[in-house]
């Protein structure tokens, strides 16, 4: 079990180039195991006065209605649709979160590393998330950046 446990406080955390490591799915619950996050200052369970960068975390959506997953081809306008398993690997590059309807959307936009560094995206339909982990490992990366002469 997992030290630190957060309800729906996506928007103090920074998922660009994250990686997904793997995709779990279960009846109405899909889990990302996801390389490390930046928790921002702010978090209610990021007790420092910087962001701070944690070990592996588990992000859960709980309540699925719906999920898609898909990669566009270089210089396509299309998206070619794959398992939403397939698109592990995936480094985030954007992490949206949209209200619908008493629901939450999640649009995920990054580079699929199984798919030639291909940009993807995910999309999932919950209710809500949950995001776990059990220490803080360093202060994130843009903590002092650009860094000073």
């Amino acid at each position: 079990m997992e030290l630190y446990n957060t309800k729906n406080e996506l928007d103090r955390i920074d998922f660009h180039d994250c990686i997904v490591e793997s995709i779990y799915l279960e009846e109405n619950k899909i889990t990302f195991n996801i390389e490390s996050v930046n928790v921002l200052v702010g978090h209610m369970l990021n007790p420092y006065d910087v962001a701070k960068n944690t070990d592996q975390c588990t992000l859960e959506f709980i309540n699925v209605e719906r999920y898609e997953s898909g990669y566009f081809e270089r210089e396509k306008d299309t998206r070619i649709d794959i398992e939403l398993i397939h698109n592990n690997d995936f480094e985030i590059l954007k992490f949206d979160i949209l209200a619908e309807e008493g629901m939450n959307l999640y649009k995920l936009f990054g580079m699929a590393s199984n798919f030639n560094n291909e940009f993807s995206e995910i999309i999932i339909r919950a209710e809500y998330t949950n995001i776990k982990w059990n220490k803080y490992v360093s202060n994130a990366w843009f903590v002092n950046w650009p860094k000073t002469k």
